[in-house]
Order: C-alpha cells, then sequence, then structure tokens
C-alpha cells in the first residue's frame, strides 16, 4: 500500500493539471519489465496541455522507493491485471 500512497505523493509531477484527475484505478504492483523497480497500471482521466480532457487513459507507473514516475501510456493492458478503484489520486471537484 505505501507504493500506491508514493503515486500520490508524485500526481503534481506526473500530470499537467492534477487538480482535474477522476475515476482513478490503479491495478497490482508487480515487477517493470526492465526488472530493476516496481510497476503499477493507472486508468485515470484528465486535462492535457490545451485543456482538454483526454480520455480514460492506462498508464504505466514506476515507483522506486520513494519516487513515481508516468513513463508510458500502457499499449498491453492484460498485464495491469484487476483493476480497483482508486479515489485518492483523484484531484479535487470542479
Amino acid at each position: 500500500m505505501k507504493r500506491f500512497w508514493t503515486a500520490i505523493a508524485a500526481k503534481s509531477r506526473m500530470f499537467k493539471d492534477p487538480d482535474s484527475i477522476h475515476d482513478a484505478s490503479l491495478g497490482a504492483v508487480a515487477p517493470c519489465p526492465s526488472g530493476n523497480d516496481d510497476c503499477v497500471c493507472l486508468d485515470a482521466n484528465g486535462r492535457n496541455s490545451q485543456g482538454g480532457m483526454t480520455g480514460l487513459q492506462t498508464l504505466s507507473i514506476r515507483i522506486n522507493g520513494s519516487s513515481a514516475e508516468a513513463f508510458s501510456e500502457m499499449a498491453d493492458t492484460s498485464k495491469c491485471g484487476k483493476m480497483v478503484p482508486f479515489p485518492a489520486l483523484n484531484g479535487r471537484s470542479r
């Protein structure tokens, strides 16, 4: 569970408008393909640089100790496992 809170702490660095995030869900923590860190899938919708909503996207989040970074959009979502709602990552209501 600590790894999930690491992702929350890093959301302001990972997203253009972290307060616009909604419908956040996370998959199970698993080793990254590189084998060096842990990764988790994140489903979320938020605003892009132009202010429009991106639509629900599945991202891969790399977690290394107390830091986290979004590093790619997932092409193969079958590796994410069961996604569960994670409202703690959602931004403030607007």
